[in-house]
């Protein structure tokens, strides 16, 4: 996969999940989250700046021993990693000051703003009963100690307020997230159940489609057993018998679609035996003698007998879907009377199509290929390949269904 289709991928992703993004040269570089970290970090760089100091220059000033500077670099180290760390790391730096408050001699009792800080995280990061019993005891020996050593109501006041106003930005934040990241379930589960909505409507109308086409296919069946009894024109005999056969067939794609809306058929991308080479080739004969009791002139050939090789469900529901979507086109799109030839040989692991037939004037101009759109789109997903065209008056075809995995053709990115 190239840089571009994997910058592509991410974008979706990230629309996908209600993000915006941070581009560069139009591509996407950096994700919310990361994002969030470096707006954490610069703000915490703030904090420590506003911190450690005065705190380091009221050490230095007083030459304090190892124990203060040891506390002074745990908490920075801990402010630094709050934006790595914020669930843990929050609890840590408020955990730090609140050592550091009733040991007067350290001289780091005034560390507040990242304190805030951590609180915001806290509140942002973990469940509000958490924060709000971090925040109460914090707040209470805050108040105690302070105003034990006459530090001040006003004080006090001050740092609550600071506290308290970076706990009310992490919850509005949190709680931001919090409905945002509800609303995108509730589209999912909206999304989800209209898919349900629909899959049983399909299944539906596809029960009630299969019940009344196959109890009319079974009449129509019923009906030329009756006549062939009868029928002594060897004529009739055989056009009763191709409607017989075509409406067996019919009800048996039926049966075949209603398994799969059901799944209680075999995987579609499991192996058939070897046995599906004798069912294309009666599907091939039944349907070149039908062509030819249309009045058409062809057939259709094998160059050589099939090889010992398995194909997937799903490659030959599609191959056979795609061999009635051709002789439907040459009976729909072959003046009366002209040629067609379809040819199928295995080349490396491919099941090759090589179909020709004769274009009329008209169909030149009429032909909308959208059929033919449809299973190129199916048969490149599978790793396989289709072209048409028309030269003068003879319409040419060729497709590659993939029989072997070894043959699909591996990426180049």
């Amino acid at each position: 996969m190239s840089t571009r289709q994997l910058c592509q991928r991410f974008r979706q992703q990230f629309k996908s999940q209600g993000y915006g993004e941070i581009l560069l040269f139009g591509q996407p570089v950096m994700t919310p989250a990361t994002g969030q970290r470096l707006f954490l970090a610069a703000v915490m760089a703030v904090c420590l700046v506003a911190d450690c100091y005065p705190a380091a220059t009221g050490l230095a000033d007083d030459q304090s021993g190892p124990i203060a500077w040891i506390l002074l670099v745990m908490y920075a180290c801990a402010c630094a990693l709050l934006p790595l760390m914020p669930q843990w790391m929050s609890i840590g730096v408020i955990a730090l000051t609140a050592i550091c408050i009733p040991l007067p001699w350290t001289h780091l009792e005034d560390l507040t703003f990242g304190c805030a800080l951590a609180f915001a995280a806290l509140y942002y990061c973990l469940p509000t009963w958490i924060g709000l019993a971090v925040q109460v005891a914090f707040t209470a020996e805050f108040a105690i100690y302070h105003v034990f050593w006459g530090r001040g109501t006003a004080f006090v006041i001050i740092g609550i307020i600071l506290q308290v106003a970076s706990s009310v930005i992490g919850y509005t934040y949190r709680r931001q997230r919090l409905n945002e990241q509800n609303k995108r379930n509730a589209e999912l589960l909206h999304q989800a159940e209209a898919s349900i909505a629909r899959t049983e409507r399909d299944l539906s109308l596809a029960r009630n489609l299969h019940d009344t086409l196959t109890n009319d296919l079974a009449s129509i069946s019923m009906l030329c057993g009756t006549l062939l009894l009868d029928c002594k024109d060897p004529e009739q005999r055989r056009t009763l018998r191709a409607i017989d056969d075509t409406s067996r067939e019919a009800m048996q794609c039926a049966h075949h679609v209603i398994d799969v809306l059901r799944n209680t058929g075999e995987s579609r991308t499991a192996s058939m035996s070897d046995a599906w080479q004798n069912s294309l080739r009666e599907l091939l004969d039944r349907q070149a003698r039908h062509l030819t009791a249309c009045g058409y002139h062809g057939a259709a050939t094998f160059e050589h007998n099939f090889e010992q090789m398995p194909i997937r469900q799903d490659v030959y529901d599609e191959l056979a879907s795609f061999t009635i979507e051709l002789f439907a086109n040459i009976e729909h799109h072959c003046p009366n009377g002209g040629d067609f030839s379809i040819r199928y040989r295995i080349e490396h692991g491919r099941l090759v199509i090589v179909q020709t037939n004769t274009a009329g004037e008209d169909d030149r101009h009429t032909r909308s290929c959208r059929g033919l759109a449809l299973h190129r789109r199916i048969i490149e997903s599978m790793g396989g390949e289709l072209t048409y065209a028309t030269d003068e008056d003879v319409w040419m075809l060729r497709a590659a269904f993939v029989l072997s995995p070894a043959a699909v053709p591996r990426s180049r990115h």
